[in-house]
Formats: C-alpha cells, sequence, structure tokens
C-alpha cells in the first residue's frame, strides 16, 4: 500500500529531523556563551549566518553526483545530507537561542527550586532555560522535517519527496491531501511546543554563568571549527562543482532570452508576494498575539504543505476560475514567508526610547539636531524595512515546491525549471543557468545590506 510507504517515509523522516534537530540545539548551547563573551566574535557574529542564505537546490545539485556514487551505500548518503541539514540550520538554532527572552526564573530561583527536591529536569524544561532549547530544538526539527530542496536531488527517502511525487504522477489531490494529514500533525505538534515556550510577557533578566577562560577557548574553537567545515561543505564546495562547468557555457546562455524571461517571472511572483507580505504584516499588528501565531502556522509547515492546500482550494468551483492565473502561487508564496516577517519585523524594529528621543530631536530648530533625527528615523525605520523586505524577496524567489504545484502555464518560474532539468543530470549548460538563475538574490540582498549600512552619522565636531 502507497499509505505503508509514506509512514514509512515520515518515520525515517522522523529519526532525522530530532537527530538533525537535537545536534544543532546541543552545539549551539554550548557555542552561546563564545558569542557573549568573545569581543571579535560579537563584532562579527553575522558571518556564521553565511549558511543560511545558500540556496538549498544549489547544494542539491551539487551533491547530486556524490549521491549518485553511493547509491549502493544508502546509509552513507543519508549521513551526508543529515550533516548538510546540520550544517545549514545550525546559525538558525544559534540565532533562536541568542535571541530568545531569558528563562522565565533566574538562576538563584532555579537554585532554591533545586533545594526543595524538586526535579531537576521537571525544573529545567518548565522553568529555566531548558524552556528557551525546547523551542529551538522544535523550530528546528520542522525545518529540518518540512526540507524538501536538498533531499530531492540527493535521492534520500522523505516524505515531502514522495507526497510530490505522488501529486504530480497523477494522484488524486484527496487522497494526497488526507495522505499530508500524518506529516501535517507531526509539524503542528512540534510547533504547539514552540508556542508553549514562547513568554506570554516581557521576562525580568536571569542570570548566565560565565564560562572559565579554558572552557571559553574550547568552545571558541569548536565554533570557528564548524564555520569552517560549513563553509566548505556548504558553500565552497558546491559553488565550485557547480561554476566549473558553467563557465564555458555562460556565453551561449546568457543570449538566451528564455532563461531571463524565467527569471522575469520569479522575480515578479516574489515582488507582489513581498507586497502582500508587507500589508499583511502591517494588519496584523492590531491584532492579539494568537492570530498572528495562528496566520504563520501553514507557513510554518513548508512550502508543501501550503501548496497542496492552496491547489485543493482553487480546484474548488468557487475559485477554480482563477486557476491559472498567477494568484494562487502569489497566495501561496506570502503565506510562506508571512512566518519569517512576523518574527523577524519584531527583532529588526528598534523599538526603544530612541524612537522617542527621534520624535523630540526632529522639533528642534537646530540644523544638527535634525540631522541626527533623520539618522536616527534611518537606523530605526529604514534600515529595518530595507532589510526585511530583501530577506522576504530572497525566500519567495527560491521557493521550490509550491511553484512547482502551482506556476501557471507558460508562467513558470526559473527556479522550477532549473529542477525539472535537474532531472537528467549535471551537464554544463545547467549548471551555467544555476549560475544565472541564483547569481541575481545575492546581489539584490548584498545591495540592501550595503544601503542599510552606508547612511553614516555626518561629523560635526
Amino acid at each position: 500500500m502507497m499509505s505503508e510507504a509514506l509512514f514509512r517515509a515520515v518515520m525515517l523522516t522522523l529519526c532525522r529531523s530530532m537527530a538533525v534537530a537535537g545536534l544543532c540545539t546541543l552545539l549551539a548551547h554550548l557555542c552561546l556563551p563564545t558569542l557573549k563573551q568573545v569581543r571579535l566574535v560579537k563584532r562579527f557574529g553575522w558571518l556564521l549566518l553565511i549558511p543560511i542564505f545558500m540556496p538549498p537546490l544549489v547544494i542539491g545539485y551539487a551533491y547530486s553526483n556524490v549521491a549518485l556514487s553511493l547509491i549502493r551505500h544508502p546509509i552513507l548518503n543519508d549521513l551526508l545530507y543529515s550533516l548538510l541539514l546540520a550544517i545549514r540550520f545550525f546559525p538558525v538554532t544559534l540565532l533562536l537561542i541568542h535571541m530568545a527572552p531569558p528563562a522565565p526564573l533566574s538562576a538563584a530561583a532555579m537554585h532554591n527550586l533545586k533545594l526543595a527536591r524538586r526535579s531537576r529536569w521537571t525544573s529545567f524544561i518548565l522553568h529555566g532555560q531548558g524552556r528557551v532549547l525546547v523551542m529551538a530544538f522544535a523550530v528546528v526539527f520542522v525545518l529540518s522535517f518540512t526540507e524538501f530542496e536538498i533531499t530531492s536531488r540527493m535521492a534520500c527517502t522523505h516524505w515531502s519527496i514522495w507526497l510530490f511525487d505522488a501529486q504530480v504522477g497523477g494522484a488524486p489531490l484527496s487522497s494526497t491531501l488526507r495522505w499530508l494529514m500524518l506529516p501535517g500533525s507531526v509539524s503542528l505538534a512540534l510547533l504547539w511546543l514552540v508556542f508553549m515556550a514562547l513568554p506570554t510577557r516581557a521576562q525580568r533578566t536571569s542570570l548566565h554563568p560565565t564560562p572559565s577562560s579554558h572552557s571559553l577557548r574550547l568552545r571558541l574553537s569548536l565554533l570557528v571549527g564548524w564555520w569552517l567545515v560549513s563553509l566548505l561543505l556548504c558553500l565552497i564546495i558546491p559553488w565550485w562543482w557547480v561554476l566549473k562547468p558553467a563557465i564555458g557555457a555562460m556565453p551561449t546562455v546568457i543570449t538566451k532570452p528564455e532563461i531571463w524571461q524565467e527569471i522575469g517571472y520569479s522575480v515578479m511572483y516574489a515582488a507582489l508576494s513581498t507586497l502582500l507580505i508587507g500589508m499583511f504584516t502591517w494588519l496584523l499588528g492590531f491584532t492579539p498575539r494568537w492570530v498572528r501565531w495562528l496566520m504563520c502556522l501553514p507557513g510554518l509547515c513548508g512550502s508543501l504543505v501550503v501548496g497542496l492546500i492552496i491547489l485543493g482550494l482553487f480546484q474548488t468551483n468557487t475559485f477554480n476560475a482563477m486557476y491559472d492565473t498567477p494568484l494562487p502561487l502569489v497566495l501561496a508564496l506570502t503565506w510562506i514567508a508571512l512566518p519569517a516577517a512576523l518574527i523577524l519585523a519584531p527583532i529588526l524594529r528598534q523599538r526603544s526610547t530612541g524612537q522617542h528621543l527621534t520624535w523630540l530631536t526632529r522639533l528642534s530648530l537646530n540644523k544638527q539636531h535634525q540631522t541626527l533625527a533623520r539618522h536616527l528615523h534611518w537606523q530605526q525605520q529604514v534600515r529595518s524595512m530595507l532589510l526585511l523586505t530583501g530577506i522576504i524577496a530572497y525566500i519567495t524567489y527560491h521557493d521550490l515546491p509550491a511553484s512547482a504545484l502551482l506556476s501557471p502555464p507558460g508562467m513558470q518560474g526559473a527556479v522550477v525549471r532549473l529542477y525539472n532539468l535537474m532531472h537528467y543530470g549535471k551537464y554544463e549548460t545547467l549548471s551555467a543557468m544555476v549560475v544565472l538563475t541564483y547569481m541575481l538574490p545575492p546581489l539584490v540582498l548584498g545591495l540592501f545590506v550595503m544601503i542599510s549600512r552606508g547612511r553614516k552619522l555626518p561629523d560635526h565636531g
């Protein structure tokens, strides 16, 4: 039975995702004091985020030949795939734990619970730092559990690939949605842990023990070593394997209008969904917390889940007339990237007493004060908006599962076409198309970062 095959794929994906999330959470917990204590790491800590912005389809495409050579050794291939996932999602775990609110109880209160003979692990999970670790574990688990692009090229057993192949292979949508209930319930259960771990109000700052200098050096060595390995496996080797054959075919590919037209479609879908996300983020800012969390749930369950839900919605009689338009794909991309917008917007937006200072400074007639007010406004509002726009556009441009399911006829994006061509193996022309397609988003994102960091406060001294 196909349902039995799906059950085995879900169980294997479940075990793999738990291992990846556990490894990422443990390493992040060990390396976190380094971010807070070592000045050099605090200054250049953003370099740890580089693996996040490596396109996953490029990673899968680069390692597809390695996966093919390991076809007789599926365990080794699965270990390599799990390592790539851990490298890719470790920065997410580190960022979540670093930016999460402190634990509800301070270190002194935790010690009092220990003296009162309360269960050590229960107190750690419910009231201590374990609450944050559980939240980070659940988020990374869901990211690994719903991953699609890398596993699609490395031929690993994964429920998302099984379900996607069943849908495009002609299975009835009603059956696909019924099969989706099993992996979807797993994702929702883990996301419920995230919701329970999030604080309902601002917590007071808890005490964090400072590690010894010897321990700090060991943690720093671990962090630097992991970062170097991540750069090698997740950035340098993939791009080298893609760029080397692409150089010879680039002059031919760059003159083809089809690839530029497909890139244009991808940019159009990303731009429209980014505008919708901006509007929804503003509107949801006036709603209760549980409403924003509810809107995040579908997107957090993964692109394939959203794509199948939108596909089922627009095949009903009510919305069937708009099925072959860009609307289903734009709505799906909006839903997929909305969680990132709702999570990152409060972090990037600097809400503090500085905003009140900006408002007061703008009332001054002094030109230097007005210049200061413009600079503060840039720092607090414009810069965060540019960074958020660039990140959301980057996410929507790279989406594959929903785009493959919902692209209207004759308006297929570049990423979907690349995915279809990758089924025929690696060759020079395809490598050149991959480079051309994925060259644009980093340049645009880098431009946003440069603009956001480029405005300096004039020196009036």
